[in-house]
């Protein structure tokens, strides 16, 4: 039975396909909008879309949240894990609910597969919306401090990493209690064999650049005026990448934008999906 820091919001139907867990909204939109798919980051799990779900739905879009394969409720995957392990599972998701062409929405690491996904699947993907993420490889020194943090995980286990990753996570002296409170709940109980094969696969992951390049759709960038890992620079590259890229900043938050200021981020959100 998945626990509480993974399950969808009640009224939402839950299911499987190939291990991996996810929620669907159904039939709860009017059919008006875009069917969304949304990808959550390194150590969080599908509930960090609570917000989003629901405005979005409310205004006709069939929703759809996955726990990544090692995360949240989803079974942890074999090894050696690669991107592709985590872009499969997603495209066995939108062929097993038949649904047409998707916006796919990824976050952090979920962005990285978002691109995965529309390289290998582009028949599944209309729009794409990319939130603090990159696209280009690891620096070698970058890749070999995933694979050591992965080594680490597995013989410590998450929470004191946890702890350690907040502050990068979140602006904290911007981020609401609440919202400090549902980060650290899902990080604190991520699987560490889970996490540990995803660091491994990202180490490993290939240049996105390409993919940007060639998209012949709009794609969103969004990124936290604050972001530890963007830089000021990161997001705004990838959207001069994309032939109909966006970039959209979010004042006073960090890395999470969906979770440090839900409306602001759902509004960004919504607008590019009715445009």
């Amino acid at each position: 039975m998945p626990d509480a820091t993974s399950l969808p919001p009640a009224d939402r139907e839950v299911a499987r396909v190939g291990g991996v867990f996810y929620g669907d909204t159904g039939g709860t939109g009017d059919g008006s909008g875009m069917p969304v798919v949304l990808l959550h980051g390194f150590l969080f799990g599908q509930s960090m879309w609570r917000a989003q779900v629901a405005a979005l739905s409310a205004r006709g879009h069939r929703v759809i949240t996955v726990d990544l394969p090692g995360f949240g409720a989803s079974a942890v995957p074999e090894e050696p894990a690669t991107m592709s392990t985590y872009s499969t599972a997603v495209a066995a998701i939108i062929d097993q609910l038949a649904l047409p062409p998707v916006a796919l929405v990824g976050y952090s690491m979920g962005g990285q597969v978002t691109l995965d996904t529309y390289a290998a699947r582009p028949d599944l993907v209309a729009r794409v919306v990319l939130v603090d993420t990159v696209a280009h490889t690891d620096l070698p020194e970058v890749a070999q401090g995933r694979r050591d943090l992965a080594a680490r995980l597995e013989r410590e286990g998450v929470r004191q990493y946890a702890e350690e990753f907040l502050p990068q996570l979140l602006r904290l002296d911007g981020a609401s209690a609440a919202t400090v409170s549902h980060a650290r709940t899902m990080m604190q109980a991520a699987n560490p064999v889970g996490a540990a094969r995803a660091l491994r696969a990202r180490a490993d992951r290939p240049d996105y650049g390409p993919v940007l390049d060639a998209c012949p759709f709009p794609v969103l960038i969004v990124v936290g005026e604050h972001d530890h890992f963007d830089q000021g620079r990161f997001g705004a590259g990838m959207a001069e990448r994309a032939p109909y890229g966006t970039l959209e900043v979010v004042a006073g938050v960090g890395h999470t934008p969906p979770l440090e200021a839900p409306d602001v981020f759902t509004g960004l959100l919504a607008r590019f999906l009715g445009n």
